[in-house]
């Protein structure tokens, strides 16, 4: 008799499993964006809901993180808000250089060009 128990309760507890897959989580919205490569990979590209109005653009932090890597000399990037006086919020990125690669006046200050 309490074998019997043990497979009502593995046979309930499985369609609870299934039932929470097949129609809770399925409606649930991380937040989180991603990709998937030629190879089946994920990638997570951060934030879909994560942006910063600057002077009444809504700009995405994963956008400007991913422009800021696509420099030769960075590593890895971060953007944050802060409040500005005038443009309501400004950008505040933290840079990750590449190995071997110093930090120069023109990094520091910004490049005209991503190469």
């Amino acid at each position: 008799m309490a074998r019997a128990n043990e497979e009502q309760s593995m046979v309930t507890i499985k369609d609870l499993l299934i039932h929470i897959l097949n129609n809770i989580l399925v409606d649930t919205f991380s937040g989180d964006g991603c990709r998937r490569d030629e190879d089946g990979y994920h990638w997570i590209t951060g934030r879909v809901d994560d942006v910063i109005n600057v002077s009444g653009h809504r700009l995405g932090t994963a956008e400007v993180e991913s422009a800021l890597v696509l420099h030769k000399d960075v590593a890895e990037a971060a953007v944050v808000g802060y409040p500005h006086k005038i443009k309501g919020q400004g950008l505040y990125a933290f840079v990750a250089l590449n190995k071997n690669v110093e930090s120069s006046h023109v990094l520091e200050n910004g490049t005209t060009t991503m190469g």
